[in-house]
C-alpha cells in the first residue's frame, strides 16, 4: 500500500506512530496432510512490521508462532528465521527441556550478532495422535506479553487458566515472581503512565529475546538477568479427536461443534 500523503510520525522509546493506522492486511494459507494454517498480519499504527511468525509443517505434528517485535524488526525477524533453522536441524522439541534449551539458544545466537530490538513470542507445537482416534497434543510456549487462545467454531473462549482465559499467561514486570528476578538481578520495576509497570522505568515485558541492554546485569546465567528469553513450563494440553488446525480451512457449510481455532497471538499497537 501506498501512502502518497505526508505523514506525521510521532516517536516513543519502543517505536514509531502513525497519524492514522495502516490497515492493509497480508494473509498467507498453508496446508499439509494434517493441517491448514491461515496467518495475518497487520500494520496497524506503527511506522513499519515489527513482527514476524513461525509456520513449521510436518505429516505428524507442527510449530507454529508469532514473534512480536518492538524498539525495531531486527529481533523478530532473525529469531524466526533461526527458530525454522532450528527446528529443521534437530526436529520437534521432545520436552519442556528441548524447547528451553532451543529457546535460549536462540536468544543468545541473537545477542551474539549484536543487533538491536527485541521480541516477545507466543508459540505452539501441536502433535498428532500415534493411533488412529486418539488425541491430538498441544505444547505452549511464551515470552512476554504475546499469548496462545483456543476456542470452538463459534468463538467461545476455551479457558486454559491463563491471563484472559488463556493458554499462556502474561510475563510482565510487576508479576511477584518476575519482579524479585528483576531486582535480584539489578533492575528495577517503575510505574509510568497509566499505570504500567516496566523494567528499569522503559521496557513493558520481563522476557523475550533480544533487548539486550536488560540482559547486562546479573548473570552469569542466561536466567539471571532482569529480562530473560527463558519461557514459563509450558503446559501439555491434550485435546479431541477433532483436527486441530492454527486456523480452520475454508468452510461454507455448518462448521462441527467439536472443530477448533488455535490462535497464537500479538496485540496490535
Amino acid at each position: 500500500m501506498l501512502l502518497k500523503a505526508p505523514r506525521l510520525l510521532v516517536f516513543y522509546k519502543m517505536g514509531a506512530c502513525l497519524q492514522k493506522p495502516v490497515l492493509a492486511a497480508i494473509v498467507e494459507r498453508h496446508g499439509s496432510k494434517s493441517f491448514r494454517v491461515g496467518m495475518a498480519e497487520l500494520n496497524g499504527w506503527r511506522s513499519s512490521m515489527e513482527d514476524a511468525h513461525v509456520i513449521y509443517i510436518k505429516d505428524d505434528w507442527g510449530f507454529f508462532g508469532v514473534l512480536d517485535g518492538h524498539g525495531g524488526a531486527e529481533c523478530s525477524a532473525w529469531c524466526a528465521r533461526r527458530l525454522k533453522e532450528k527446528l529443521d536441524a534437530e526436529g520437534c522439541p521432545a520436552d519442556d527441556a528441548a524447547a528451553k534449551k532451543m529457546v535460549l539458544a536462540v536468544d543468545q545466537e541473537f545477542l551474539d550478532t549484536q543487533q538491536g530490538s527485541g521480541s516477545t513470542a507466543a508459540m505452539c507445537i501441536v502433535r498428532a495422535p500415534a493411533q488412529a482416534g486418539g488425541k491430538w497434543k498441544l505444547h505452549v510456549i511464551n515470552a512476554g506479553d504475546s499469548r496462545v487462545l483456543l476456542s470452538r467454531a463459534d468463538g467461545k473462549i476455551i479457558d486454559g487458566g491463563g491471563t484472559d482465559s488463556g493458554l499462556t499467561t502474561d510475563h510482565k514486570p510487576d508479576h511477584p515472581s518476575e519482579k524479585e528476578r528483576i531486582y535480584r538481578c539489578g533492575g528495577t520495576v517503575e510505574e509510568t503512565a497509566g499505570g504500567c509497570a516496566r523494567v528499569n522505568g522503559d521496557l513493558a515485558v520481563s522476557r523475550g529475546f533480544g533487548d539486550a541492554d536488560y540482559k547486562r546485569t546479573g548473570g552469569p546465567g542466561q536466567e539471571d538477568h532482569p529480562v530473560l528469553s527463558l519461557c514459563a513450563p509450558p503446559p501439555v494440553h491434550a485435546l479431541g479427536r477433532t483436527l486441530l488446525n492454527p486456523v480452520p480451512k475454508p468452510y461454507t457449510g455448518p462448521l462441527p461443534a467439536q472443530m477448533h481455532l488455535l490462535a497464537p497471538a500479538c496485540p496490535s499497537t
